[in-house]
C-alpha cells in the first residue's frame, strides 16, 4: 500500500504545488489505497467566455481555457459557487480542478473534443506564472496490437474507465512501452499529456 500511495503521490506533484495537497476531483476515491477509476484534469491558464458551437452551448458549455497553445472547453454546471466565481474570473490567469471528457461533434464519426467538467477554480494572481496542464488517469489498459516496425515502437491503447474509453499513446521511452506491455489488462495509474488533444502517457504503474 505504502508504494501505492507514494506513486499517487508523485503522480501528484508533478502537476503543481496547488495539487499537492489536495484531491484532484471530488471523484477521487480511495479504494484499497488506490486512486478510482477516473481522468483527472488539473490545469493553469487563462479562462476566456468566447462563443462556442451551438451543440456545445445546449451543454452548458461556453467557456474556454488556454494553455500550452491549446483551448480546452470548460463546463461549469450548475453550481452556484462556480458561478459567483466566474463573474471574477473571466479573461484571467487560474487554476481548475475536474475532469476530463472527449465530446463527439455531431454529424461526425471520428472526431472528438476535449471538454473539462470543472468542480474548483480559483485566481492565479502571481503575474509570473506560467500555464500547464497535467493529467491522472486511471482505468484498465488495453493495448491495440502493434503496427509498424519503428525503433522504439508507436503504442497506443485504451483506459476503460466504466462505460467511459480513453485513446492513448505512448511516449516512445523504452522501459515505458515494457512496462505498459506487462499492466496490459490490469488497473493501471497513468501521468498524462494532452497533446493537439491527444492523451499521451508519460508514467504508468499498477494501481492496486
Amino acid at each position: 500500500m505504502r508504494k501505492v500511495l507514494m506513486l499517487a503521490l508523485a503522480c501528484l506533484v508533478w502537476l503543481g504545488s496547488w495539487s499537492a495537497t489536495t484531491t484532484m476531483a471530488d471523484e477521487v476515491v480511495t479504494k484499497g489505497g488506490g486512486i478510482g477509476p477516473g481522468c483527472y484534469v488539473n490545469v493553469q491558464g487563462r479562462l476566456l467566455a468566447l462563443p462556442t458551437p451551438a451543440w456545445l452551448g445546449e451543454r452548458g458549455i461556453s467557456w474556454v481555457i488556454q494553455v500550452s497553445g491549446q483551448q480546452i472547453y470548460v463546463g461549469f454546471g450548475e453550481d452556484e459557487k462556480l458561478r459567483e466565481a466566474l463573474a471574477k474570473v473571466s479573461d484571467k490567469l487560474v487554476r481548475l480542478e475536474g475532469t476530463l471528457e472527449f465530446l463527439e461533434i455531431p454529424g461526425r464519426d471520428i472526431k472528438k473534443v476535449p471538454n473539462i467538467r470543472a468542480n474548483k477554480i480559483e485566481e492565479v494572481t502571481n503575474p509570473d506564472a506560467k500555464d500547464w496542464i497535467g493529467i491522472t488517469l486511471v482505468g484498465t489498459l488495453r493495448l491495440d496490437p502493434v503496427v509498424g516496425t519503428s525503433d522504439p515502437l508507436l503504442v497506443s491503447g485504451t483506459f476503460i474507465v466504466g462505460d467511459a474509453k480513453y485513446a492513448v499513446t505512448f511516449a516512445r521511452i523504452e522501459k515505458l512501452l515494457e512496462n505498459a506491455n506487462a499492466l496490459n489488462g490490469k488497473v493501471v495509474l497513468a501521468a498524462v499529456d494532452l497533446e493537439s488533444s491527444i492523451l499521451v502517457v508519460k508514467t504508468l504503474s499498477e494501481n492496486l
